[in-house]
Order: structure tokens, then sequence, then C-alpha cells
């Protein structure tokens, strides 16, 4: 049930960064800094920028960037609008 039926739908290695990741208390969830020296997070592949602002690494992928800052604005004003709000 609850916290326990999510983490077990997880791979065993990810469960315990994702277990902290997902406490209901703000101040007990882990920080982005201490994610990164997880053992299961650093070995994930993940593609970083690179010099140029590019993203890099794995050939098997595309990226598509987008500007978040107009996607969710106008997201957000999308929605207002369609469910008739001002």
């Amino acid at each position: 049930m609850g916290e326990e039926r999510l983490l077990s739908a997880l791979p065993q290695e990810s469960r315990t960064l994702i277990g902290k990741m997902t406490k209901l208390a703000p101040a007990c969830r882990i920080s982005i800094d201490d994610c990164f020296l997880d053992p299961w997070f650093s070995s994930v592949e993940m593609c970083t920028l690179d010099s140029n602002g590019v993203f890099c690494g794995s050939d098997n992928h595309v990226h598509t960037q987008v500007d978040q800052s107009v996607a969710h604005i106008a997201m957000l004003e999308k929605n207002k609008k369609k469910n008739g709000r001002k």
C-alpha cells in the first residue's frame, strides 16, 4: 500500500534514492547535490551541456529544446481559457 507499493514497482537499485526523493516533509527529502552522489544515480547515462550550450551524450536519442518560460506560461493561459477563468 502507498509508498511501498510505488517503490516495489521500481527497479531494486533505484528504490533507496527514489524513496528519499518522495518524502512528504521537504526537510526530509534528499538534496539535488546528494542525488548526484548516489551510486545508482551516478551510474545512469545522462546528457550534459558542452561549452557551446549544446546537449551531448548518447547517440541513441534526439533532444528537443523548449523555452520553459514560454511553455509554462502558455499552457497556464490555455488552461485558464479552457476552464473559463481569467
